[in-house]
């Protein structure tokens, strides 16, 4: 029986993120990009779903996707949000049901050897997708796109490379929220510049411009 934790999300990241998510195209425009190399006969499950706004967008557009996450805080968030059980508990690393395709979004778990293989073990095709912040300069978070590719490449895995470019901008009450914002997301207080907002309630905004990475992963016959 899996325990679910508290993990990435907890109850403050989960509403900046549902706030920037409003009128947003963000998750929209992963969606159809992942859906390009979908078929709706295929069985697919997201492993590490998080709040589980792609996965429902692939849902309300037919496709057989059951979606997981290990998060409590998450897991319940994205089930509340929708009105149903969109998304259920389990850890990725533990995790035994077989896909015709798995999906992991911004899943940063593909990194070895031993986690590939695993994962291959449940699948023969994975799309999986990394970011690189492009829209702030205070962030520490590396390109791994590189190293991504080097591991691939050394294991002989073949695979398809979208580079999409989109803005994930998160919109602020006050200096005090954006001070708060940065410090839980990117461990740093130094503030970007920020643009104003023609929304009251959020007049300040931050322009998140994100460069986003899609593999879609095929391991070789001869290795299966």
């Amino acid at each position: 029986m899996h325990t679910p934790i508290n993990g990435f999300w907890d109850d403050e990241k989960i509403a900046y993120y549902d706030i920037a998510s409003r009128d947003c195209s963000f998750h929209s425009l992963i969606a159809s990009e992942i859906a390009k190399h979908l078929s709706k006969d295929e069985k697919i499950i997201e492993l590490g779903a998080g709040l589980g706004y792609v996965t429902a967008i692939l849902k309300a557009n037919g496709f057989n996707i059951k979606a997981y996450d290990n998060c409590e805080s998450a897991v319940k968030s994205a089930n509340r949000r929708v009105g149903f059980d969109l998304i259920g508990y389990a850890d990725a690393f533990t995790f035994e049901e077989n896909a015709d395709v798995l999906l992991m979004l911004f899943f940063g778990g593909l990194s070895k050897k031993e986690s590939l293989e695993r994962f291959f073990r449940l699948s023969n095709k994975i799309i999986y997708i990394i970011s690189a912040h492009t829209g702030y300069e205070g962030s520490k978070r590396e390109d791994k796109s590189g190293k991504t590719e080097e591991l691939f490449n050394s294991l002989g895995i073949d695979y398809e490379k979208a580079v999409i470019s989109c803005e994930f901008n998160q919109p602020l009450r006050n200096l005090q929220d954006a001070k708060r914002f940065f410090q839980i997301s990117y461990n740093c207080t130094l503030l970007p510049i920020l643009e104003e907002s023609k929304d009251k309630d959020y007049p300040l905004l931050f322009r998140n411009r994100k460069k986003i990475y899609m593999y879609t992963i095929k391991r070789r016959k001869e290795q299966c």
